[in-house]
């Protein structure tokens, strides 16, 4: 199956999630993310603005906040993600592609990252990841790959094997409602 039909496929099955069951489902990632040391370690953080139905990350920004941790998020700017400190969701506005991100006016750009949420249409089991097309997420990680990365999703965005190109970034982790997945060798299941 190619790329194009496995995220058309993949977009339709989250589209058909009901809201209590996507945001209870939301809250069961947070649940599973909220105890394994790559997150309780974290200093910087960085989430995204959920679009067409990702994983929510309401309940994961409040728990970093309360941990006091730098809570960053991605703005496009050209072709590029660059990540700034964001310390309250008022802070994001629309931008590309109508995604909420940080306001222009903040000066905090992060450039180290220790936990890098990612989004996704879906994921394998080897931590390879089907995003949009565009390459954002790819580009910025393989320029600045923080500590740990982990693609949230929904268990059925997590299939056995995904078609692959040379640019593709692999995440260490994907957490989904009911597992927390070590993706490849070299990646300690509790990290």
């Amino acid at each position: 199956m190619t790329k194009a039909s496995l995220r058309q496929q993949l977009m339709s099955q989250r589209r058909c999630l009901s809201a209590d069951s996507y945001r209870h489902q939301s809250q069961q990632v947070k649940n599973i993310v909220s105890d394994k040391q790559c997150f309780l370690e974290a200093q910087t953080i960085a989430l995204y603005s959920p679009i067409c139905g990702e994983v929510d990350i309401l309940d994961i920004f409040e728990d970093a906040k309360k941990r006091g941790r730098i809570i960053c998020f991605p703005r496009v700017v050209s072709s590029d993600l660059q990540f700034f400190e964001v310390s309250s969701l008022e802070e994001l506005v629309p931008g590309a592609f109508g995604v909420l991100e940080p306001e222009h006016h903040l000066p905090s750009l992060v450039n180290s990252i220790d936990l890098m949420f990612v989004p996704g249409v879906g994921f394998d089991l080897q931590g390879n990841r089907l995003g949009y097309g565009k390459g954002f997420y790819d580009r910025w990680l393989a320029a600045n790959p923080p500590k740990a990365t982990i693609g949230l999703a929904f268990d059925f965005q997590v299939l056995a094997c995904l078609p692959t190109e040379k640019h593709d970034q692999r995440m260490n982790f994907i957490a989904t409602e009911t597992r927390f997945i070590p993706c490849h060798n070299g990646v300690a299941g509790s990290i």
